[in-house]
């Protein structure tokens, strides 16, 4: 039986979701939570073997993202019986602040949070305002508030479909393409100070989204113009002749995961 758990958390905190030698990761904290709330039930019950628990999480998250909705999985020890609410309710307990699971079910052997996914959503926060904000520091990335967002929502119109991204991911990126399917890549202005980028897709590359708002942003700032980022997608242009600033980590958040 596996577990499926809905995680909320914030990236400040760690240096991203997956584990990493030496360093404080989301995976690393509740692998170790769930290994002292099975060793507890274990020792309960006369046994002290030794408990590893290891997790399969939709996605990475790199260091400084949010997550709303990471999902993870886990096969659940046979010789347990842990009711999903006393699961999620005792593994709250255990888990440091930064960290929360919002639900809990238990599905069959097939299911994995990251093999079964279909989409991954998600959001961009930006704040139009001078100062630096204070209420929501480290959750959204301030720039100018003269910009031009009618020139920033038809140039996130753009990304929408299949395209290839080779101007829009890290240079340290290790894959066989870069190609990517976006099924929606949208701007909305949520106040007169804040906007909020969505983007839904079946897979990204590092930090794609990130340079996806830079260059939205540079768009609103004039330093690029629509036809520049459509140049950018079609190869016409490269990432050396026009420059994209990547976007805080802060400012992004794992929104929503999609399964069949």
């Amino acid at each position: 039986m596996k577990a499926k758990l809905i995680l909320e958390y914030r990236g400040d905190d760690y240096c991203g979701f997956q584990n990493q030698p030496g360093l404080s990761t989301v995976q690393g904290e509740l692998e170790n939570a769930l290994k002292i709330l099975f060793s507890g039930e274990y020792k309960k019950s006369g046994k002290l073997d030794p408990i590893t628990v290891s997790v399969s999480g939709s996605g990475r998250t790199d260091s400084g993202v949010h997550a709303l909705a990471q999902v993870v999985s886990f096969i659940m020890p046979a010789d347990l019986e842990i009711p999903p609410t006393r699961l999620q309710s005792a593994l709250n307990g255990i888990l440091p602040p930064g960290i929360a699971i919002r639900s809990t079910t238990f599905l069959d052997d097939n299911f994995d949070a990251r093999r079964s996914a279909n989409d991954k959503c998600y959001r961009y926060n930006i704040l139009l305002r001078k100062t630096k904000p204070v209420l929501d520091f480290n959750r959204a990335w301030c720039v100018s508030p003269k910009i031009d967002i009618g020139s920033m929502i038809k140039a996130a119109q753009l990304f929408v479909g299949e395209h290839d991204f080779e101007n829009f991911h890290a240079l340290d990126t290790d894959v066989k393409t870069s190609v990517r399917i976006i099924s929606r890549s949208e701007l909305c202005r949520i106040s007169q100070c804040e906007l909020q980028y969505f983007v839904c897709g079946q897979g990204f590359l590092k930090q794609m989204v990130r340079r996806i708002v830079g260059a939205l942003v540079a768009v609103g700032e004039g330093k690029l113009t629509p036809s520049d980022v459509h140049d950018l997608l079609t190869l016409n242009k490269s990432r050396a002749q026009l420059h994209i600033e990547t976007a805080p980590a802060y400012g992004l958040y794992l929104k929503e995961v999609f399964y069949t």
